[in-house]
């Protein structure tokens, strides 16, 4: 079960960098926009649960795997990745 969960992940964060490296400009670019995207990301865990419970009582537990916790996950590692560009871009200025 932890290999499932482990490969599940990867391939969430795989597909986040997928994203990242195919629309490179497709990211939050403003304070207020990484703020609506880190919220959606905190509302999105609070939805998780309840989405998991309705399409796994639809679809079972694989649907409920593939139709809720993949883009979940995708959804949470591309906003951890948009956090760390802005930061970069942030902080690039005051490089030397």
């Amino acid at each position: 079960m932890h290999s499932y969960l482990e490969l599940l992940l990867v391939g969430a964060a795989l597909l986040a960098a997928w994203i990242i490296a195919r629309f490179p400009r497709a990211h939050p670019m403003r304070v207020r926009t990484i703020t609506v995207a880190i919220v959606g990301a905190g509302g999105l865990v609070g939805l998780m649960r309840p989405a998991i419970w309705l399409v796994g009582n639809v679809l079972g537990v694989r649907g409920a795997i593939m139709l809720v916790v993949l883009p979940a996950a995708t959804y949470l590692f591309l906003v951890a990745a948009w956090i760390m560009l802005f930061a970069q871009r942030v902080i690039a200025p005051f490089r030397r």
